[in-house]
């Protein structure tokens, strides 16, 4: 039954925002969260727009335009995500070093990535980030095998079924 929750994207964001509740202050996982809110609530007020009273219906055409670009939203989402994550390790030089949120959050992530679900979108965006970073690893090769020791780790250590 864990791994069954383990699945579902509730568990994942319930997941993040743990991590953040010890983290130093920021305003970025703030903003990750507020997205899957928002998503959450206009999904929900979509199917029965009665729960969402006159809020909802001033809303609901700016709903529309977000919705129409979903695709989008959900690929700036997991490209932020990921950005959080190098974020969190460059601040590991910083005074206000968080190690114990940079593993946890490394770990959120590679969960992410081996879910069905959120898989695709995050192979997207660790494809564009690949693509932006191609030419720095043509000038310094060496950072190749860190790399691709990094892209082992992210591989799934069980079979889902």
């Amino acid at each position: 039954w864990l791994q069954k929750a383990m699945m579902s994207m509730d568990f994942h964001f319930l997941f993040f925002a743990l991590i953040f509740v010890t983290a130093y202050p920021s305003i970025i996982p703030l903003l990750i969260l507020c997205r899957r809110s928002l998503w959450a609530v206009g999904a929900h007020c979509t199917k029965a727009p009665e729960d969402g009273g006159k809020l909802w219906a001033m809303f609901q055409p700016r709903w529309e335009l977000l919705k129409a670009r979903e695709e989008e939203v959900l690929h700036y989402s997991a490209l932020g995500e990921i950005l959080l994550a190098f974020w969190l390790t460059a601040s590991l030089f910083l005074p206000t070093r968080q190690m114990l949120t940079t593993f946890l959050y490394w770990n959120y992530l590679k969960t992410r990535y081996a879910v069905p679900r959120s898989q695709k979108l995050h192979d997207k965006a660790w494809k564009q980030l690949g693509q932006q970073v191609q030419p720095v690893l043509n000038m310094a090769p060496f950072l190749q095998k860190p790399i691709d020791m990094a892209k082992g780790w992210f591989q799934p250590t069980y079979r889902m079924g």
